[in-house]
């Protein structure tokens, strides 16, 4: 595991653009700072089925795009940005080339349109994470695969979708000015999106 002190995340875009709703961006500071220890979740039953549903659902994902090449697991380092980086759940692969990443994530079915899942769109915080990895492995477009858990199973949808050149260019600018703040030791100031 990479520590995750020496660089900017994919899950922290969200964060530091004032769309999470599990961390400010202050907290976040604290933790690239090392003037707090993040909390550890790993025991959280949301986590513990995630974490046990990842490879299944890329494996979902693999079988129902059988003329996509899909890896697990990578970690990347933006070419000219070194601390924005992303660890990708999959990506598709084509001659040995990422040319999209692929994001997975396990929701719960029947809370999915308050969390901010339709038919066509993802919630926010989740649209800005693959933006990142997009702008990170310089892609034009990546894939959001989710399993909707209901209590007798469950159902997975993947969206794919383009790279927003003006929401990448927010990242990038946001994540700049964050990482310069990190290490002047200057907080950064809270954002508010939802």
């Amino acid at each position: 595991m990479n520590d995750r002190t020496k660089f900017i995340g994919a899950s922290d875009s969200p964060v530091i653009l004032g769309y999470s709703k599990w961390k400010t961006i202050e907290e976040l500071w604290n933790e690239k700072t090392g003037m707090l220890i993040p909390e550890d979740i790993s025991d959280k039953p949301e986590i513990i089925r995630g974490n046990e549903w990842e490879p299944l659902i890329l494996d979902i994902f693999r079988l129902e795009n059988k003329g996509l090449e899909v890896s697990g697991p990578t970690f990347h380092k933006h070419p000219e940005f070194d601390y924005l980086c992303a660890t990708l759940d999959g990506s598709v692969v084509e001659n040995g080339s990422i040319v999209a990443p692929v994001e997975v994530k396990t929701a719960n079915g029947f809370r999915k349109t308050q969390s901010g899942w339709t038919d066509t769109t993802v919630p926010d915080a989740y649209l800005i994470q693959l933006m990142h990895q997009m702008l990170v492995t310089n892609t034009d477009h990546g894939y959001i695969v989710v399993r909707f858990f209901y209590p007798n199973g469950g159902t997975e949808k993947t969206y794919k979708i383009k790279r927003g050149e003006e929401l990448c260019q927010k990242i990038t600018t946001e994540a700049v000015q964050f990482w310069e703040n990190v290490k002047q030791l200057k907080k950064p100031v809270r954002k508010w999106q939802f």
